[in-house]
């Protein structure tokens, strides 16, 4: 059996232990109506879990994370989020969207950053404080955003995301601009959130803690247009 049947078959259903489901039937978005990124997509994935959205630049990748998440109105289809319809141009409350562009506050140091997202989610400002840490943050802590390298602001827009509570996470090309042993790190950091929700994310490559398990990935089914998920921790 080909890797793409396999586990077609071994991600979809669910469980009384499952946290976080996205159920997408006939989809096509896009941002002219006559001219959609993608068309006619369907494909239903419960958590808890891992996943990565994999395709070709342009296949739709992002298009499709602003759908889920409410942004995006879609052309076309619909989807649920949680077993809740996703109503186009409202936020999706179970869903935490986390783009690949920070969007930290001008003038507000990633100190106060990590001490709002905190108190926004009831997370422990310590607990973020010791994360960034651990990807280097420490001598930034007191920088606002614009006094920073494009992936050090990367890696403070990532730890604020982990205060998020949402049972289902959305991450656009996290690892982007950062270096391997901290990819490593957050690679390390999602598996464990991974334990009790659905994570679900595109990028080019992997941390290499979490890019096989034996000689392949666990498993993956093609989506039409080019973009295919592939199941990285179950």
């Amino acid at each position: 059996m080909g890797l793409f049947q396999k586990a077609e078959a071994g991600i979809s259903g669910s469980s009384a232990m499952t946290m976080g489901a996205v159920n997408v039937v006939g989809l096509s978005a896009g941002y002219w109506r006559d001219q959609p990124v993608f068309t006619d997509l369907s494909f239903h994935i419960d958590g808890p879990g891992w996943f990565r959205l994999d395709g070709a630049n342009g296949s739709g990748k992002s298009t499709l994370f602003e759908v889920l998440a409410g942004y995006l109105v879609p052309l076309a289809g619909s989807v649920s989020v949680n077993g809740q319809e996703v109503r186009p141009g409202h936020r999706v409350a179970g869903l935490k969207l986390q783009r690949s562009s920070p969007a930290l506050v001008p003038g507000v140091t990633i100190s106060d950053h990590l001490h709002l997202y905190g108190r926004r989610y009831g997370c422990s400002t310590e607990y973020l404080r010791e994360i960034s840490r651990e990807l280097g943050l420490e001598e930034h802590i007191n920088k606002p955003p614009e006094a920073l390298s494009t992936g050090t602001r990367r890696k403070a827009w990532f730890v604020c995301n982990l205060a998020a509570t949402e049972p289902v996470w959305v991450l656009d090309e996290p690892f982007n601009g950062i270096d391997a042993e901290t990819t490593n790190r957050m690679g390390e950091l999602l598996k464990q959130q991974a334990s009790d929700r659905l994570i679900l994310l595109t990028s080019h490559s992997l941390p290499l803690n979490t890019q096989l398990i034996g000689n392949e990935p666990i498993g993956a089914f093609r989506l039409q247009g080019g973009l295919f998920i592939d199941c990285r921790r179950r």
